[in-house]
């Protein structure tokens, strides 16, 4: 069989968890998927750990994920980037070998690593592969990104199969299918399907929250597997916290270190993280409340601003783990209504 690339418009619109998912379905119909991403973006990347432990692969990580470039590092001689690319193609001929197709996961998105020559659409043709683009649907201009994405890759022949919608909002799923269905059918992209914008699918856990934010685990660290799908920031009077913090399930609660009461607050509420901001070390009641109540807490350096700018400028995803049973049914579930078969068939 042939394989699947799974590129994206934007960045962090749910790839990583959406190729484990795939991964994951065709398994259970008897097909042996593996897992490949070419290029990772930083030395600490989990999702080729995630599929390792996932899929049972064998493979060494370094082959699973075998060439690693920051935008540090966009200044390689040429002679780097040849010994990246045959990097790339001697760990895919090895996977590829060992599996009925492999679900090859794209870095960041479709024009990372362009001006180097190791984008996707310089990657692609070495994969036989058909491709499948991830473009966020949060609302109707996104919808754009579809258009730019197959402009970019037809510019050097390369069709793109099938586009998904990810993270759309359930109150506008429906106007968003039939304008995309349109729209898309005007260009010749099929529209594969719509995953929802819902916490138990898409929402990051403490773990993953505290790697994107660059955090400190102070208490609660046996209860990083909490589910955050939302942000509060405590930046009121005592008298009007409890209400505050109640509007809310499942948060994580942004706090200056300096305000130990608040944060204790918050843990009388549904909440699933502390973040203190400012790198204020908290007394000790703030951290046995934390162990008493499953609350982790995580100290950063950088003010409340930071930290909420950091979060709303590049939401941060969740990704399938072994120890998330429930959210692995829940995708399963979604696959449902996703038209993969065809895709399937096309690649026998």
């Amino acid at each position: 069989m042939r394989n699947i690339y799974v590129t994206s418009s934007q960045e962090r619109v749910g790839k990583s968890t959406f190729c484990l998912a795939l991964a994951l379905r065709l398994k259970k119909e008897g097909i042996k998927a593996g897992y490949f991403k070419p290029v990772s973006d930083k030395d600490e990347d989990t999702d080729a750990s995630h599929a390792k432990d996932l899929l049972k692969m064998e493979e060494d990580l370094s082959v699973i994920n075998p060439v690693t470039i920051s935008q540090w590092e966009y200044d390689m001689e040429n002679e780097e980037i040849e010994q990246n690319l045959k990097k790339i193609k001697d760990s895919f001929k090895l996977l590829n070998g060992n599996y009925d197709l492999l679900i090859i996961e794209d870095c960041r998105s479709m024009s990372y690593l362009s001006s180097i020559k190791l984008s996707s659409r310089e990657l692609i043709p070495h994969f036989d592969t058909e491709v499948i683009m991830l473009t966020s649907g949060q609302d109707e201009t996104h919808l754009d990104q579809f258009v730019l994405g197959e402009s970019f890759f037809n510019d050097v022949g390369i069709v793109v199969y099938a586009g998904l919608l990810t993270l759309v909002p359930l109150e506008i799923m429906e106007r968003i299918r039939s304008l995309a269905e349109r729209r898309l059918e005007e260009h010749d992209i099929k529209l594969m399907g719509i995953i929802p914008e819902k916490g138990d699918l898409t929402a990051p856990n403490v773990t993953e929250l505290c790697s994107a934010i660059g955090g400190r685990v102070l208490s609660g660290s046996n209860f990083m597997d909490n589910i955050v799908e939302d942000y509060l920031v405590a930046a009121m009077e005592m008298d009007n916290a409890l209400k505050f913090f109640r509007r809310s399930i499942n948060k994580a609660v942004i706090v200056g270190g300096d305000r130990p009461a608040l944060a204790i607050a918050a843990m009388e509420t549904d909440t699933s993280a502390i973040i203190l901001t400012g790198g204020i070390y908290p007394p000790t009641t703030v951290l046995a409340t934390s162990e008493d109540r499953g609350i982790p807490v995580i100290l950063v350096q950088e003010d409340t601003y930071s930290v909420v700018q950091k979060l709303t400028q590049a939401p941060v995803q969740g990704v399938l783990t072994v120890t998330q049973t429930e959210r692995i049914e829940e995708w399963d579930k979604i696959f449902d209504s996703i038209e993969y078969r065809g895709l399937i068939e096309k690649l026998k």
